[in-house]
């Protein structure tokens, strides 16, 4: 009678042990499933951002005299990820550093783009996300930035469609 204690309680820990690696084992396939699909969608991001993408919206912005002011329009299509901002300098402008800054049309900052240099066409050229930009009125601030200084170099309104 001893040993066949001994052998139940020695299958009872053993069942007990197999049931805790079964439920580890639940848990681990459950985290793995959890990983592989967090790791798909993160992919999907990761190629949806950094793929090609075709047809980009082009707003070029002239430099225009103290007091005059167009507004621009820029079309957005549906499905557009990202735009293109061609900003033309006034050649007279001695900056070597540019700071962008988008603005809505109640002066909440939207983005700001730092160490923006002029090309050899005179131009600075920002990619900017399309998500961010819905339809309304938005303000372009350009200013030459040297050091801790900055000053304004130019404005340019934009309306978006």
């Amino acid at each position: 009678m001893p040993l066949m204690r001994e052998e139940l309680t020695r299958q009872e820990q053993t069942r007990r042990q197999l049931e805790q690696e079964r439920q580890s084992l639940t848990l681990s396939v459950g985290q793995l499933r959890y990983e592989r699909e967090l790791r798909q969608q993160l992919q999907n991001e990761l190629a949806r951002l950094t793929g090609v993408e075709a047809n980009v919206p082009l707003m070029m912005l002239e430099a225009t005299r103290a007091g005059e002011s167009s507004v621009n329009t820029l079309v957005v299509p549906t499905g557009a990820r990202s735009i293109i901002l061609w900003i033309e300098v006034d050649p007279g402008a001695r900056s070597e550093n540019f700071r962008l800054e988008l603005h809505s049309s109640n002066h909440r900052t939207i983005q700001t783009v730092e160490g923006l240099k002029k090309d050899r066409y005179g131009a600075l050229v920002a990619r900017h996300p399309a998500e961010s930009l819905h339809a309304g009125s938005y303000r372009v601030m350009l200013y030459g930035v040297s050091g801790q200084h900055r000053s304004l170099v130019g404005e340019h309104r934009i309306r978006v469609v």
